[in-house]
């Protein structure tokens, strides 16, 4: 575990540094999710994400971060809670400048002695509000597909990020 963990802290640091020289970004992000399978109730996500352009519309937006799917309290289905660590290395698409979709795969790890760790998918649209030059908001609603104890759960929810772009931005992005 210790060793995944060091992998993952690489794989941060290597995305900040190449996001910084790609004039991209950095920012953090904080939401909520509910499971869409019976048993649960909402959880929580939150985490670190970059943003490294690759085309006027095309950007690549690794992040890692830490998601909880929380059981119900009477736990009638026999549903566990289970904490994640994951990281997501998705593609973000803009389709104007402000609305876009994002993509891609994710390595989860959780669960008691990482049982529930394994692939899955992240998928979201979202709405890119550019504050000022170097600061911009963004608004998504995401799915999560993800390992659990009883096989791939999806979830949905809404996250909420904050980005500190490393070059100056136009304001209309």
């Amino acid at each position: 575990m210790r060793n995944i963990f060091s992998l993952l802290l690489f794989c941060t640091v290597f995305s900040v540094v190449a996001a910084a020289q790609s004039g991209g970004a950095f920012g953090v992000m904080a939401g909520f999710n509910r499971p869409l399978r019976s048993g649960y109730d909402f959880g929580q996500t939150w985490g670190v994400q970059g943003s490294i352009k690759l085309g006027n519309k095309l950007a690549l937006s690794p992040g890692i971060g830490s998601q909880k799917l929380q059981a119900r309290r009477d736990n009638s289905h026999g549903i566990e809670s289970i904490g994640f660590v994951y990281l997501s290395v998705p593609v973000k698409y803009f389709i104007n400048p402000h609305v876009f979709a994002v993509a891609g795969p994710a390595i989860y790890l959780g669960g008691d002695d990482g049982v529930a760790s394994g692939l899955g998918l992240v998928a979201a649209i979202g709405y890119h509000f550019q504050a000022d030059e170097h600061s911009a908001f963004e608004f998504a609603l995401h799915t999560d597909v993800q390992p659990t104890y009883h096989g791939h759960v999806a979830n949905a929810g809404l996250k909420i990020g904050y980005l500190f772009y490393f070059r100056q931005q136009p304001t209309g992005r």
